[in-house]
């Protein structure tokens, strides 16, 4: 986002019996994420999702009619044009992302020196002239449980 452009414009509010406008009327939000209602004083504030792309398109909405209460124009006055933040694309650091990248690499080397020990044990207990099937029963839940550990840390590591 280079920056944000911004401009006034006017909305058909409620005004309370003073004349004052009836902000409390009033909700606004990105196009697509949803509505906040607008305080009180005419403030609100705009929650921006972090995966965010394209145009913010602002709009707004009044709440169901009030009766007794007039409609009528009011400007929402806006500053002028800021420079956007830049959002982040992650909470980690570089160092700590390096950090858990080498932990997920160690932990799969584990996993896969455990899983080849596992089917080892397994081709040995079929290999036996009176194999022990409750046994290879145990070994091969303890394998799938192995691969399911590694395709976890897999994913996880994306």
């Amino acid at each position: 986002m280079p920056g944000l452009s911004e401009s006034d414009f006017s909305l058909p509010l409620y005004h309370l019996p003073d004349g004052s406008p009836q902000w409390s009327g009033l909700e606004i939000g990105l196009k697509g994420d949803g509505y906040i209602p607008v305080k009180p004083d005419g403030t609100f504030s705009l929650h921006i999702p972090p995966d965010w792309k394209g145009p913010l398109e602002l709009e707004a909405r009044t709440i169901d009619p009030i009766p007794g209460f007039t409609i009528g124009s009011v400007p929402i006055q806006v500053a002028p044009p800021v420079t956007a933040p830049a959002l982040p694309g992650s909470f980690v650091s570089k160092d700590m992302q390096t950090a858990l990248d080498k932990e997920l690499k160690d932990e799969l080397v584990d996993l896969y020196m455990e899983a080849y020990d596992r089917e080892e044990e397994l081709a040995d207990a079929y290999a036996q002239e009176h194999p022990d099937w409750v046994a290879i029963d145990h070994m091969e839940d303890d394998l799938d449980d192995c691969y399911g550990e590694i395709d976890y840390v897999e994913e996880a590591s994306g």
